[in-house]
């Protein structure tokens, strides 16, 4: 399936203006997304789980902060007991101190493309995200989308809704994570987050209508190529 579509320098220019939206996931899911713009929108805990799929989950998804500590050497001991005569100690290549926020609340993901990634002198790119699930759904108007979308959110009584594109730290970050930061591991998920502050821990799901008139779907696993074209007449492809 190719979807192609002319985007002048202007567009390119600003880093923050989004090209498209692409997801990957089950059938049924995909197909009701783009049916009934049905979105289905995960706790902090069950995207730190993601059903144990290693490529989607992160256990440090969400937390407030972290504090790099490299190679170091960890003493533990139970509680009462004497650390120095009882304790056992390990030596740890990856150690961090981590602190989990607070807050309580929903995640919803897709993947990006904006034109801070898609600059004229930027490789083509081929996105594998196989394992999320064998349909794509490409949104071709970002911003219809994510109007459509927060509008269903605040129908159902969600407020202080917060959304942008994630950053990516590298391991040896110290200092505030958030909801829009992740590792590096990441960082070819080229994550676009929407994050709905809820006190009850539990999934939320509105419908946001129909997206056959912005979107496009593939299923068994097919690929879809995007063609970015510039004034210059240079093609940028993005498989994903």
């Amino acid at each position: 399936m190719n979807t192609e579509k002319i985007f002048q320098e202007s567009l390119i220019m600003e880093n923050n203006n989004l090209i498209a939206f692409f997801k990957r996931g089950k059938s049924e899911h995909i197909q009701s997304l783009y049916e009934t713009g049905e979105i289905y929108i995960n706790t902090f805990m069950d995207m730190r789980k993601m059903d144990n799929n290693f490529d989607r989950s992160d256990p440090e998804d969400c937390i407030e902060y972290r504090k790099n500590l490299g190679i170091s050497k960890v003493t533990m001991a139970n509680v009462g007991s004497d650390i120095e005569t009882e304790g056992v100690t390990v030596e740890a290549e990856n150690a961090r101190i981590l602190v989990d926020t607070i807050d309580k609340g929903n995640i919803y993901s897709l993947s990006a493309l904006h034109a801070g990634f898609c600059k004229e002198d930027s490789p083509n790119w081929n996105y594998n995200i196989d394992s999320f699930g064998p349909s794509l759904i490409v949104i071709n108007e970002p911003y219809v989308f994510l109007e459509r979308v927060l509008e269903a959110l605040r129908q159902a009584n969600f407020i202080d809704i917060q959304h942008q594109l994630v950053e990516y730290y590298n391991n040896s970050h110290s200092g505030k994570v958030g909801k829009f930061r992740k590792h590096e591991r990441f960082k070819g998920q080229l994550e676009y987050r929407i994050y709905v502050p809820n006190p009850i821990e539990e999934p939320i799901k509105v419908y946001a209508g129909s997206l056959a008139d912005i979107a496009s779907i593939k299923h068994n696993n097919q690929k879809c190529r995007l063609t970015l074209t510039f004034n210059t007449g240079r093609q940028q492809y993005i498989d994903v």
